[in-house]
């Protein structure tokens, strides 16, 4: 049951980190970007 909580708690810490760091915000809108353009294309 510990693990389960540290592995949750691990998740949330890297997101934290995840929506602090530039690089991989930058990284989270291009594949939105690239998302939407696919979704496009289809329609």
């Amino acid at each position: 049951m510990g693990s389960l909580a540290d592995s949750m708690l691990g998740q949330v810490e890297y997101r934290a980190l995840e929506n602090r760091h530039p690089l991989l915000i930058g990284h989270a809108v291009l594949r939105e970007v690239v998302a939407g353009w696919k979704a496009e294309v289809k329609i």
